[in-house]
């Protein structure tokens, strides 16, 4: 689902809905910023498959940890991908589905992926998190 997939967009207040349904959010890509689509499905606690490149790559280390807060298909590298990857990686991501039917299991997984990103996410409850923006915007627009 997305601008020019053949299902079209799906609207944004339906999102937190669907996530809460779904056995997983398997993010394919290898690099991205993150997405808001994987933001999305943490803060849903909505179990998270992705590669390890996206990991590596983008550094994503403290948000995304393999078997607490995600779990991982694929190697950390900048190779393309061959067929055997393809078929380990189509297996792999098949095996987790398979283990993510256990509703403890998957609560674990969605649960850690949704305590992490609450944890290191911005929040106004947080004085060095208030004090850090107020300096920014003091900085780049004045008081």
């Amino acid at each position: 689902y997305g601008a020019g997939s053949p299902d079209g967009l799906i609207p944004h207040n339906v999102i937190p809905s669907l996530l809460s349904g779904v056995l997983a959010y398997v993010h394919l890509k290898s690099s991205d910023a993150p997405g808001y689509a994987l933001y999305e499905a943490l803060a849903a606690g909505c179990p998270v498959i992705c590669t390890r490149r996206l990991i590596w790559r983008c550094k994503m280390q403290d948000l995304l940890i393999p078997g607490k807060t995600c779990l991982v298909f694929d190697r950390e590298t900048h190779e393309g991908l061959t067929e055997e990857d393809v078929r380990q990686c189509t297996e792999d991501v098949g095996a987790w589905l398979h283990n993510l039917r256990d509703p403890e299991y998957n609560r674990q997984i969605g649960m850690g992926g949704h305590q992490r990103l609450q944890e290191i996410m911005w929040s106004p409850d947080l004085e060095e998190d208030v004090t850090t923006l107020r300096g920014f915007m003091e900085k780049h627009y004045g008081k």
